[in-house]
């Protein structure tokens, strides 16, 4: 058994949620860390989606394994670099410029 400390609108706070649900304070604290541990597991799934739908990889040239280019990193920065020197545009932007 363990006892934790507890401000007074921490209690508060459980013995509403208490009163509200019939349920123990240990079963309302185990309840909030399990919402807890399901948020950052959401939160990593949605940041692994994301990395898998929007991350630009490119192969090291001398391994050949991917290199993941992070927002705001030097290599960015030189993507975005050597993209201006080339001088992209958009298709549109190149159709009115002609």
């Amino acid at each position: 058994m363990v006892s934790v400390r507890l401000t007074e609108s921490m209690r508060k706070t459980l013995d509403a949620a208490r009163k509200d649900s019939a349920l123990s304070y240990a079963d309302l604290i185990k309840t909030g860390l399990k919402a807890a541990a399901d948020d950052k597991t959401a939160y990593q799934r949605g940041w692994d989606d994301a990395e898998e739908t929007y991350a630009i990889e490119i192969p090291c040239s001398v391994c050949g394994k991917p290199i993941i280019m992070t927002p705001g990193s030097g290599m960015h920065k030189a993507a975005i670099d050597l993209l201006r020197a080339e001088k992209w545009s958009h298709g549109e932007c190149l159709k009115k410029s002609d």
